[in-house]
């Protein structure tokens, strides 16, 4: 699991409400660290799991490697494409939240006073949502032997 993600030390935006941008990673970069290649083998393509593993022994590390190496989209690596990693003592000193830190992201992202509005055909879980149909909408007729469908009085 992954812990580059925290709006913990993040700026907030005082024209958008204190808003933080949750969908960016926040590391720390530090230039003075050793970056080591990792050259993706082609059983390797496309399985970031795999490649985290070969090189931690572990699959903590799979949204370091992924944001490390600017990395969108796990699917697109290929055979040959090389992948730069840290040792994993250096690893963790680019994160910037503790791993207890999760829990009070959690609760301040969780409203626990929300009154969500209970639709009363669903309660039993096997109503259908409601049909919105205009009054005098007339439905539709449908005749099979003569292969027509026609639409009755259609909003009269």
């Amino acid at each position: 699991m992954s812990y580059l993600y925290t709006n913990e030390n993040a700026s907030r935006d005082k024209k958008q409400g204190n808003l933080v941008n949750i969908i960016d990673p926040l590391i720390k970069w530090d230039d003075t660290l050793n970056y080591y290649p990792y050259v993706v083998t082609n059983e390797d393509a496309m399985r970031i799991d795999l490649i985290c593993f070969n090189i931690y022994g572990n699959f903590n590390y799979i949204d370091e490697l992924l944001t490390l190496n600017n990395i969108l989209n796990a699917w697109s690596i290929k055979g040959g494409q090389v992948i730069y990693f840290l040792n994993e003592d250096e690893l963790v000193t680019l994160q910037l939240q503790t791993k207890a830190d999760n829990q009070a992201i959690v609760k301040e992202l969780i409203n626990p006073n929300k009154d969500t509005k209970k639709d009363p055909n669903r309660d039993t879980g096997t109503g259908l949502p409601p049909t919105i149909k205009p009054t005098g909408l007339k439905d539709v007729s449908v005749d099979f032997d003569n292969k027509t469908i026609k639409i009755m009085d259609r909003f009269k």
